[in-house]
């Protein structure tokens, strides 16, 4: 909890710990979720209320609207520190939950494959133990916990080094670095002191990308620790809200057309012509079924379906355009701070740079790293609750293409020739896209002043929780790249060096768990006034409470002649004040003394302080009668970020819930195959007869049919009508065929019997493959399908 004297200087700007000069306007997340008006140039300084002012102002104001109205902000401050806590920490999980499942997935391909044991892939399922107490049985960390502690305090006070070690971190360790430094180091996304350092580390990450990049065309778009932290950064908290308030319906709407398809490849949509034909009249293709590009798109038909799919595919894009720039407003202000460097940066590398090349490093960011997953794969945030067939899938992946060279401000050429009928499209949109680039990037920036450096030797109170293997990433990062990192006899990295060579060279830790590293302690990097502060703030808050209470009460009290003309010091006026309400107004005078003297103890301790600047009884008096005035604009304002906040919450909650759902099927999957089963199907449904039922089609049929294509020299013509085919349906979808011969034939017509899996078969159909070949006999695998549909799963 803020101590009463900073929620009373920071009221208008929302809850805040200590924070610089203009901070306030821009900084923290819920300011952006409230209002785009903090994005632009810093506010013009209030003018300074005198005493007349001020006591005019609480004497014109309703004591029990006040109250009323204080204890509504009361209310919803307190909620709003309730969800803000629980994004944080659930934030940090998800992360960790997706990659535990990136592991489990890969490691369960494996297992089905059997190259790895049971046992490996259930251990990706294991969850870490936090070790909140020192473990003495593990020598190798607990002799070194104080030292780690001081490493991991520099680090985290000094984010050029972590930017720095985010060139050198090897690409297997990335997604364990990233967790480090955006969730372990500075995941307190609402904390004024994590988010700066966080985006002064990502500062020096792309001044670094920058300077070293040969041209505007290789920046930001391989996968680098660089990258991945700006990604996981843009999906923390605000930024999930963000994307399901804008992404979610359209999204939603789109793929629940089942029969959707965008298609616009001429190879493609003749292909999907082929396969169409063939289902529906069981005919085979009359016409050549593989042709160029050139000859597919002059088809009569396939021309006519690329017209309709293409007048489709840009409505549904343009959709979506507006989407996102209308909402450029929501995205959270760190991310639009990141957008401006982006911009500033490649001004000064790259000279000649005009306004859509620039505009193309923003949209490489906010749209192929934040937008462009999700319409991509939307099912991956639990937006839509099944998965994409094949051909849902190519459309997302055809809007994503449309919008992702509209953001880099290219038109397609020749390396895509059909997408090119989305050319005028980009044309059309290219102004729009830069004028939301330009607003995007629309901010103050963090002001380069001793307030930054202010923050970087305030120490966290807060533990940080690590794995001993990201702990020991860290320190063999540094290690490796002493030379670089901290280059001996350069005083400026003296400490970091110092801190290496005590620890030495690091060796792997025997297990992996969470160790708790405490933040705090009595060293040179811990600001005393700021710990100060935090002792003081009972007392802080019991005496600024008591001086509103009798303010308001003193102000509503004295005559309005009194502080008319008042000036000069607010003791000296209340002294004034005191000595003539002694002769009339007995209650006042005690009011008036009791004021005064609780004015004196906040004023002798030191109580009233803005970071290093200590505030004047009269600025105090000033900001208090500021509150009172404005205090249903401060309601409005906080209801409408409690709101958003709310939303945050909710969506970073239901994508923790839909991830907890999906490691649990895992679980449920493993625990099956350690019984003996291969699905989660078999754990539900009772095990189905060997054969539900079986049919028999002589060859000939089968050719007339059309479901056998070709039959090898071997089997003579005269055979066709004396060669039957069993098909018997083995289990749902799963079908065995078999070669019987009439009596005195000897043919070798199979070698074994055929397997065919009706979803093996449909595979195939979506990858656009035509036939199917065993031994002798050649299967059209359209009209398998349709076959096999009419005899049994219509059956």
């Amino acid at each position: 909890m803020v101590s009463e004297v900073f929620r009373l200087v920071f009221f208008l700007f929302g809850q805040r710990r200590h924070v610089g000069p203009n901070t306030a306007h821009w900084m923290a997340e819920e300011d952006a979720e409230v209002s785009s008006d903090q994005a632009g140039p810093p506010r013009p300084k209030q003018k300074e209320w005198d005493i007349s002012q001020s006591f005019s102002s609480l004497r014109s104001a309703s004591k029990e609207t006040i109250v009323q109205t204080n204890n509504l902000i009361e209310e919803k401050e307190a909620r709003i520190r309730v969800m803000r806590t629980n994004i944080v920490a659930t934030s940090k999980l998800n992360f960790e939950r997706e990659r535990q499942l990136d592991e489990v997935d890969k490691r369960i391909k494996l297992l089905v494959k059997n190259r790895i044991k049971l046992e490996d892939a259930a251990s990706a399922l294991d969850s870490k133990v936090v070790d909140t107490k020192a473990d003495e049985k593990d020598a190798t960390f607990l002799g070194k916990r104080a030292q780690y502690e001081e490493l991991f305090r520099h680090l985290q006070s000094r984010p050029e080094y972590l930017a720095k070690m985010a060139r050198l971190v090897e690409a297997k360790q990335v997604p364990s670095f990233v967790q480090t430094v955006v969730f372990d180091m500075y995941g307190d996304q609402y904390e004024d002191r994590d988010e700066r350092l966080l985006l002064l580390c990502f500062r020096h990450a792309l001044q670094d990308e920058v300077s070293s990049a040969a041209n505007r065309g290789s920046l930001f778009r391989a996968n680098t620790a660089v990258t991945q932290m700006l990604s996981a950064y843009a999906r923390r908290g605000q930024g999930l809200a963000v994307l399901r308030t804008v992404l979610e319906e359209p999204l939603k709407a789109l793929t629940s057309r089942k029969d959707l398809n965008l298609e616009i490849s001429p190879q493609k949509v003749y292909a999907q012509l082929i396969q169409d034909s063939e289902k529906e009249t069981g005919q085979v293709w009359a016409e050549e079924r593989s042709v160029s590009d050139e000859v597919a798109a002059a088809h009569p038909v396939v021309k006519k379906i690329i017209e309709q799919h293409c007048v489709e595919l840009l409505e549904i894009s343009d959709h979506i355009l507006n989407r996102i720039v209308e909402g450029v407003d929501k995205i959270p202000m760190g991310m639009r701070w990141v957008c401006k460097q982006l911009g500033d940066l490649c001004r000064e590398k790259f000279a000649d740079a005009d306004r859509y090349q620039i505009g193309s490093l923003i949209g490489g960011y906010i749209y192929l790293r934040f937008f462009n997953p999700v319409i991509v794969t939307p099912d991956a945030l639990n937006f839509i609750q099944v998965k994409p067939s094949r051909i849902m899938r190519r459309n997302l992946i055809l809007i994503a293409k449309v919008l992702q060279n509209l953001s880099n401000g290219l038109e397609f050429g020749d390396k895509e020739q059909y997408m090119r009928i989305a050319n005028p499209f980009i044309q059309a949109r290219k102004d729009q896209i830069q004028a939301y680039f330009e607003k995007l990037a629309d901010v103050d920036d963090l002001e380069d002043s001793w307030e930054i450096d202010k923050y970087q030797e305030h120490m966290s109170n807060k533990p940080m929780n690590l794995l001993l293997s990201q702990i020991f990433l860290c320190h063999n990062i540094l290690w490796q790249n002493l030379a670089e990192m901290c280059p001996e006899n350069d005083p400026q990295h003296a400490e970091l060096r110092k801190h290496l060579l005590a620890l030495k060279e690091p060796k792997p830790f025997p297990d992996d768990r969470v160790v708790v590293l405490q933040m705090a302690n009595a060293g040179k990097h811990l600001d005393r006034t700021w710990d100060a502060d935090l002792k003081n703030e009972a007392e802080q808050t019991v005496f600024t409470s008591r001086a509103k209470e009798l303010l308001l009460a003193v102000a509503t009290s004295l005559p309005e002649k009194s502080f008319e003309s008042a000036k000069g010091d607010l003791i000296e006026f209340l002294v004034a004040q005191k000595t003539e309400a002694l002769a009339n107004n007995t209650a006042l005078a005690e009011k008036l003394v009791e004021l005064i003297a609780v004015l004196k103890t906040l004023n002798d301790k030191g109580l009233l302080k803005q970071n290093s600047k200590v505030l004047s009884l009269t600025e105090f008096l000033a900001i208090f009668a500021r509150e009172v005035q404005n205090g249903h604009e401060r309601l409005r304002h906080l209801t409408k970020r409690l709101d958003l906040i709310q939303s945050a919450d909710q969506s970073i909650s239901a994508h923790h819930t839909y991830l907890e759902s999906r490691l649990d099927l895992y679980r449920m999957y493993l625990e099956n195959v350690k019984k003996g089963g291969t699905t989660l199907k078999e754990t539900t449904k009772k095990k189905v007869k060997d054969e539900k039922k079986s049919i028999k089609f002589s060859l000939q049929t089968l050719l007339d049919e059309n479901v056998v294509t070709k039959v090898g020299s071997e089997i003579p013509k005269k055979f066709y009508k004396k060669v039957y085919f069993r098909f018997a349906e083995v289990s749902p979808a799963v079908f065995k065929v078999e070669v019987t011969l009439k009596e005195g034939i000897e043919l070798n017509v199979l070698d074994k019997p055929l397997d065919l899996a009706l979803d093996e078969l449909l595979r195939k159909q979506e990858a656009h493959e035509d036939s199917l070949r065993f031994d002798s006999v050649e299967l059209n695998i359209n009209i398998l399908i349709r076959f096999l549909n009419q005899h049994f799963v219509q059956a």
